[in-house]
């Protein structure tokens, strides 16, 4: 059996995001229940890679084939690594601290190289005094944030099977040999095209989007701009600061929701009949706009929002084979300035229009059908395109993956953090997952531009300003 094939579109865009430096890696930290010490996990993932390939494989460039950007990525296959060792893939780090900006920064530092044999992703373990953290870092390439919560959970299953057999095991420093498990490692997943057509724009999508993009003038586009979302962006300009450069330098914050003060807060809002993800952008948009904004521009400016939508929800009876797939979409919207007040009532029109701008594109697969044109694009040249351009980012990006009940009657999952590299997409990033123990924790990633501001009056820097009354606005809602 071989275990290859050509990459999809998608593949090839995060081949080329890492080959040209524009990201690095997501990862999702969790603290278990039970210490997993080295020879159990050693074990416990050989038994994970052997049922989940997607995790042996890299991207290899085809011999006398040097320009990806002429190939467009074609000229790549996937493929199992001939050899894992347990250091490939593990890593052990003692800390002074706890989990903070720091840790998450050294964790996007991590980056994986393509064309080696060794597949694109790590665990790193690093123990405090009191705590471990065990963190899954991960190339895109290999799916998304979802699929990273599904490893830990498989991972734990194997480690209970482990545990309740009490066998004296020895640590493997060989988790995978090609050569002699070729035969019981389990087929390469079919990809998300396979599968669906969750990506495949119609010929009119295609179309339309083709002729918005190489026919209409700028100022064309801006009144059709003004037509989808409803007012004149001369008035209130879009957020925009210094050019977009590569690779970014990013810096990380992290604000929680106590589990109590989570359900009190879900509670409210479906008393209004919203959900919480509508409700953080809304409110993170309007403390944009007090702390940060005016250090930047004297008049005030729109926010575009991008939410990312999973997939799978179209999907229930494909989960198990989407499982470890890359199944990501958006939903797009732009903001006023919210009126400066407290309580829910002063972001209550933004989260209704951020609600309904989501329900639209649910429904609608717009966010998936756009990213479905990048399979008739040169990808090098759109992303290359990016660089240097003002209007390259959105204003600020929202990935909310939700409460994740990990675990099982051995071991489970106690706490959640979820981050992930800026790479081009927008100035600020929220990355948001939840635990019924830990309530939600959400990283804010930030810019170096950004970060490196501090407000004359205070001598503070503006995003630790900004992180102390997000979190304060979030739970004063009434």
């Amino acid at each position: 059996m071989k275990h290859e094939r050509k990459p999809t579109f998608y593949e090839r865009l995060q081949i080329c995001r890492n080959v040209e430096n524009t990201y690095s890696n997501f990862n999702i930290t969790a603290t278990y229940s039970e210490v997993v010490e080295p020879n159990v996990l050693s074990h416990a993932l050989r038994n994970f890679l052997l049922k989940n390939p997607t995790f042996t494989t890299n991207f290899f460039r085809e011999e006398h084939s040097e320009d990806d950007a002429k190939e467009n990525g074609n000229n790549y296959t996937v493929k199992t690594v001939q050899l894992i060792r347990y250091t490939d893939v593990v890593e052990h780090r003692n800390i002074s601290g706890t989990l903070d900006g720091n840790l998450l920064k050294s964790f996007n530092e991590v980056r994986f190289d393509l064309n080696v044999n060794t597949p694109p992703w790590r665990i790193i373990i690093s123990e405090a005094k009191n705590k471990i953290y065990y963190t899954l870092a991960v190339d895109h390439i290999l799916g998304d944030a979802n699929g990273s919560c599904n490893f830990h959970q498989d991972l734990l299953n194997e480690v209970a099977k482990l545990l309740k057999s009490k066998a004296q095991l020895q640590q493997l420093d060989i988790l995978l040999d090609y050569s002699k498990d070729a035969e019981v490692l389990a087929p390469l997943c079919p990809t998300t095209t396979d599968l669906v057509d969750l990506f495949t724009p119609s010929s009119l999508f295609t179309v339309v989007a083709i002729a918005k993009e190489l026919f209409l003038p700028n100022f064309a586009k801006k009144l059709l701009d003004k037509y989808i979302y409803g007012y004149d962006f001369d008035t209130y300009p879009l957020f925009t600061n210094r050019g977009l450069q590569v690779p970014t330098k990013v810096n990380y914050r992290i604000i929680n929701i106590s589990a109590e003060e989570l359900e009190n807060l879900l509670q409210f809002l479906r008393s209004k009949g919203t959900t919480f993800t509508p409700y953080f952008a809304a409110v993170a948009s309007k403390t944009l706009q007090e702390v940060v904004f005016p250090h930047f521009h004297k008049n005030q400016c729109s926010t575009k929002l991008l939410t990312v939508l999973d997939g799978r929800r179209y999907y229930p009876d494909l989960q198990n084979e989407l499982r470890y797939n890359y199944v990501v979409g958006f939903s797009e919207v732009i903001l006023r300035p919210i009126p400066s007040s407290s309580g829910y009532e002063a972001v209550a029109e933004s989260t209704a229009s951020i609600a309904q701008r989501m329900k639209e594109d649910i429904d609608s697969k717009v966010g998936f059908k756009t990213i479905g044109l990048l399979s008739y694009v040169n990808i090098w040249d759109y992303i290359r395109s990016k660089i240097g351009s003002l209007d390259a980012r959105v204003t600020m990006e929202v990935s909310n993956i939700g409460n994740k009940p990990i675990g099982n009657e051995e071991i489970e999952v106690l706490d959640l953090w979820f981050s992930q590299d800026i790479g081009v997409s927008g100035h600020f990033v929220y990355s948001a997952v939840g635990t019924p123990s830990g309530g939600i924790n959400v990283v804010i990633a930030s810019l170096d531009d950004v970060e490196n501001t501090v407000d004359p009056n205070t001598d503070v820097k503006v995003m630790d300003t900004f992180a102390k009354k997000l979190t304060t606005e979030l739970k004063h809602y009434n």
